[in-house]
């Protein structure tokens, strides 16, 4: 049910995962991102206003301070998920079209945000995080893509790679107490492929890709 309404809200692909502790200590973040990389915190500490720790607390709902992001001490599930890209429109990647499937994949972020926090809002459970704001994610979305069955991990490793898509697109990853049946890890065979394909890491302008047989 939870698919088919993020899905009609404008996600491609979703998936399920349970927040074990193991997920906790590697998939979740320590800290937002905030506004720590504005320049002026060049060569000095970051307040923790500009990029809050986010912390496990024995409560029932998340809430947020100036000076934390608390997740309650719950069951909880990870929705990831991803907007997609178009892969045409990415091979133009330097002119204005190239610019446009890039920042397409955006442009309905904020309504798919805020469907499914309402979808799950009016069932009784909650969202936390958000879809579409680097500043206000609270894990690694690639990672909770590859934990959910979305995709696989590739070479270049910012990139999580997925069967129907391959890497164009944007993945998200937000928690709630729903309780999910769990989606599983896949083996497509795509993250064994980037082992002997090396097609990114030769055409890396920095040559900064990694070249070994096991990246």
């Amino acid at each position: 049910m939870l698919r088919a309404a993020m899905r009609a809200y404008g996600a491609s692909l979703v998936g399920y995962t349970e927040l074990t502790q193991e997920h906790r200590d590697h998939v979740i973040f320590s800290y937002e991102k905030g506004d720590s990389n504005n320049e002026k915190y060049i060569g000095t500490d970051v307040p923790v206003t500009a990029a809050r720790p986010i912390v496990f607390e024995n409560v029932a709902k998340a809430y947020e301070t100036t000076e934390k992001l608390v997740i309650p001490n719950v069951p909880l599930w990870e929705i990831a998920l991803s907007t997609q890209g178009s892969n045409e429109l990415w091979r133009s990647s330097g002119t204005l079209l190239g610019g446009f499937a890039n920042s397409n994949t955006f442009y309905n972020c904020g309504n798919l945000h805020a469907s499914t926090y309402n979808f799950l809002r009016y069932l009784g459970y909650q969202l936390i995080g958000t879809i579409g704001n680097d500043a206000r994610y609270v894990g690694s979305e690639g990672g909770a893509a590859i934990m959910a069955g979305l995709g696989e991990a590739s070479r270049q490793k910012l990139y999580t790679l997925t069967p129907e898509y391959g890497a164009p697109g944007r993945l998200y990853g937000v928690l709630t107490d729903l309780p999910l049946e769990p989606t599983h890890p896949i083996d497509a065979g795509i993250y064994r492929f980037c082992h002997s394909c090396q097609k990114c890491a030769d055409h890396c302008p920095p040559q900064v890709i990694s070249k070994e047989k096991e990246p």
